[in-house]
Parts: C-alpha cells; sequence; structure tokens
C-alpha cells in the first residue's frame, strides 16, 4: 500500500474543494483524532496541527500533556512569549514559560 505524506495529501485535497468546504474538513478531522485514544491517532492528530500551524489548539494539547513543553516550545514562543505560565512542569524552556488559561483568539 503506498502512504501518501500528510502535508501532501492536504494540498491534493485542499486544491480540490472551496475554502469554506476546507475549514469544515480540518475542525471535523481535527475534532475526530482528538477524541481517540490511541498513540497512532495521538500522532496524526499532533501533525495535522502543526502542519496547519494551528498554534491555539497546539497550546491546548501542550497544556494538557506538560512534558511536550519542549517539543514545541520553539513553535510557540513567539505567539505566546508574553504569557504566563500554569503547567505542571519541572522544566522550563530556557527564558519562555508558557500558560494554559489563554482566551481564544488571543494575540
Amino acid at each position: 500500500m503506498l502512504i501518501i505524506p500528510m502535508k501532501r495529501l492536504l494540498i491534493r485535497i485542499k486544491m480540490r474543494i472551496t475554502k469554506d468546504d476546507q475549514k469544515v474538513l480540518y475542525s471535523n478531522l481535527k475534532k475526530e483524532l482528538k477524541m481517540q485514544k490511541d498513540f497512532r491517532y495521538r500522532n496524526i492528530f499532533l501533525k495535522l496541527i502543526t502542519e496547519e500551524n494551528d498554534l491555539d489548539e497546539l497550546m491546548d494539547y501542550v497544556c494538557n500533556n506538560p512534558r511536550s513543553i519542549e517539543d514545541y516550545a520553539d513553535t510557540l514562543k513567539n505567539k505566546y512569549y508574553n504569557e504566563t505560565i500554569s503547567a505542571k512542569t519541572e522544566k522550563h524552556i530556557g527564558e519562555y514559560v508558557f500558560t494554559c488559561k489563554i482566551p481564544r483568539n488571543s494575540g
């Protein structure tokens, strides 16, 4: 079976549907993957939100999985630079400290 990398697959799909349909598809796919407990679905979910540069969703993931802060600090630091953090973690990434109490549509 041929496996197409997610980025190429998303590009192919986006070329064939309207912008509104793209938003609906992304939202539904993200919601469905987020509900799954299996690590494989979690990995697909993370790949999807990072490919789409969905920083709010990525920040939400980090807040719920504070050990992942090291993996995503560089990606999140620009948008959430001035935020304060309350994630339960013993490590901080340099000077960057994030908060999990961020209102949606901030910044």
